[in-house]
């Protein structure tokens, strides 16, 4: 049921092409489909159903997995009691054939998982040998909360009690924080030596310290992971139990939680062996360690510096006047007055006399245009065949892209997406086209931090032609100034020769990746049409040669011709046991025909013409083969 919900809304494109499924991913479906119907996409209803009734799967399996079947009992039973429009959702889940089997199955199946038996055993064993013990379980639901008190009263060695937040939770409702210090204060006073706890009592309460803390569940917050441990060995020691379903969630939580504390201890590690800056002393006179060797002697560093700055500290210098140079008297040329140079030269008929006469010219042959072989495909529809889902020509998408729309537009027109670690771009079709996809709000981002000019010289150099896939949405508009994005898409087009192809949204851009896959396809088509052929090799013909030489001499041979003949005798004989077919007949068909096969499928006609034995003889032949 899980897979199958989730196929469906990975073929729409709502959630990542993965093997696996996680609450982040969930998340991200659901703010999709809010996209779509914020779009007025119908689709985006169906899509927000799925992912609900996914979510609703998808826990189901986990409490399943890593608690229990009582608590998946105690789920099933209170989507069951729900009301109003809660029940319609929780009514989806419940009328599956799978779940209504689930539910009859885990109203007579006693409990199978072992982490109820496990927690039952191990705090049986450490009450009966020292009474005294106090002990803390950790797990993330209240239905495990409650199933484990029910279980651990049953034994005379365990008074356990619940210890659960203040919220409410549809019909449940929490403790009020006079009850929680009321449980806190019976664990103290030992009147409870098991306190079965949610995530409240990681921190913020006074729970007194315990000789032993259970996780029912591993957390993949190491604070958490830390804070949870910290309950016990404050005084003496303690001892830490976890307990970890193997192949289900619990142990991709513990890996986690490892990973994360690693990394937090090795940066505590790292701080403590950093200095900080008050840390380091500044001395006095920071040059008294210092000396300076002249030619003559040796003095400390701090005078020299005094004694050079005293040297060539600027002295005030009275500027000296500057020389007034003689005034000199303009003469104004009266009007109508011309200066020598600027007559005219003699020899210059006009204005223009002086410009050299245009070259007319030579008379010759207009240059060939360039010969096509194969037409120009513009749209991929002439001289190609369609790209089917088994790609005749593959459009590779990036990792990234598997949880975009774009795959589920490019399968809805039939192309089956490949998905690949691409280096650089995104979209990359056939051997030529490498693209790199962005939305209006990527583009401003990119300009923003300088990633966008690295990111385009890239890709002009990662493909013999490179392109940005431009998604504008409702236009360009955003945080970065317009001459910036103007800038830079100008800085693409004409000094990389990268081009813009500009669409509105994801789906406009599958319609265009689909019609250049067709073209680049018909391309191709054309390209491998205008190759000359190539001559065949000697080597090759010669082969040829000597097995037709061979052939013929087998044909021609003595064995050839006696393996010829005994096959005639042998149909000569098969034919004259045929009632009506005599020796001179059967003689006569057997030399015509090469086998009996080919007799047996010629008509009375053929029978004639191919063995002259007459067209009453041959019609006897033919009802005697066929009745």
């Amino acid at each position: 049921e899980e897979r199958a919900v989730a196929d469906r809304l990975r073929r729409q494109g709502y959630l990542a092409d993965t093997g696996h499924l996680t609450a982040a991913m969930l998340d991200n479906a659901q703010r999709k489909a809010s996209a779509s119907i914020a779009r007025r996409d119908r689709r985006g209803y169906e899509a927000a159903r799925s992912v609900s009734d996914l979510r609703r799967l998808h826990l189901l399996l986990d409490l399943l997995r890593c608690q229990g079947m009582e608590v998946a009992k105690a789920f099933l039973d209170r989507q069951a009691a729900k009301s109003g429009d809660d029940r319609k959702k929780a009514g989806r889940l419940l009328d599956r054939p799978a779940v209504r089997q689930l539910r009859d199955s885990l109203d007579v199946t006693a409990e199978l998982h072992p982490k109820p038996h496990a927690v039952e055993r191990l705090l049986e064993a450490r009450h009966r040998e020292k009474t005294d013990t106090k002990t803390l379980v950790f797990t993330e639901y209240r239905d495990t909360v409650d199933r484990l008190v029910e279980r651990l009263s049953l034994s005379e060695h365990l008074s356990p009690i619940p210890f659960v937040g203040q919220s409410k939770t549809g019909e449940r409702r929490g403790m009020t924080q006079k009850e929680q210090v009321a449980q806190i204060d019976a664990f103290r006073r030992g009147e409870a030596n098991v306190l079965i706890a949610t995530s409240v009592g990681e921190e913020g309460l006074d729970i007194p310290a315990a000789d032993l803390v259970v996780f029912y569940e591993p957390v993949a917050s190491a604070v958490r992971a830390i804070q949870r441990r910290g309950r016990t060995g404050r005084h003496a020691d303690g001892e830490v139990v976890m307990l970890v379903a193997e192949g289900t969630r619990d142990a991709h939580m513990l890996r986690a939680s490892a990973s994360r504390e690693r990394r937090m201890m090795e940066h505590l590690r790292r701080l403590g062996r950093t200095r900080r800056l008050h840390e380091f002393g500044v001395e006095a006179d920071p040059l008294a360690a210092f000396e300076v060797n002249t030619e003559d002697t040796t003095i400390a560093a701090s005078r020299f510096v005094e004694e050079e700055r005293a040297r060539l500290r600027p002295t005030a210098v009275e500027p000296e006047p500057e020389p007034q140079a003689p005034a000199v008297e303009k003469s104004t040329p009266r009007p109508g007055t011309v200066r020598p140079e600027e007559r005219r030269h003699p020899e210059q008929a006009s204005l223009f006399g002086w410009e050299k006469p245009a070259q007319e010219p030579k008379p010759g042959q207009r240059p060939e245009a360039k010969r096509r072989d194969a037409p120009l495909v513009l749209d991929g529809r002439a001289n190609t065949r369609a790209i089917d889902a088994m790609g005749a020509m593959e459009i590779i998408l990036d990792r990234r892209e598997a949880s975009s729309t774009l795959a589920a537009g490019l399968r809805a027109r039939g192309i089956k997406p490949v998905f690949r670690h691409l280096v650089t771009g995104d979209v990359r079709i056939g051997p030529r086209l490498l693209l790199e996809r962005k939305t209006a709000k990527d583009l401003h981002a990119s300009v923003r931090d300088g990633r966008l000019l690295s990111q385009v010289r890239r890709l002009a150099a990662a493909a013999p032609r490179a392109g940005l896939l431009l998604e504008t949405g409702s236009g360009l508009e955003g945080a970065t100034h317009p001459n910036a994005v103007h800038g830079a898409l100008a800085w693409m087009a004409f000094d990389l020769g990268v081009s813009v192809i500009c669409v509105k949204n994801a789906e406009e851009s599958a319609a265009f990746l689909a019609l250049a896959a067709r073209r680049e396809l018909a391309w191709l088509d054309a390209l491998e049409n205008a190759q000359p052929t190539k001559p065949e090799d000697d080597v090759h013909r010669a082969l040829m040669a000597a097995q037709h030489a061979l052939e013929e001499e087998d044909r021609l041979g003595g064995m050839n011709e006696r393996w010829t003949s005994a096959s005639r005798r042998r149909r000569t004989a098969l034919l004259e046991a045929i009632d009506g077919v005599g020796p001179i007949t059967a003689a006569a068909l057997a030399e015509s025909f090469e086998s009996i096969a080919a007799l047996a499928n010629a008509s009375a006609e053929d029978l004639a013409s191919e063995s002259g034995i007459g067209a009453a003889r041959a019609a006897e032949v033919h009802r005697a083969l066929h009745g």
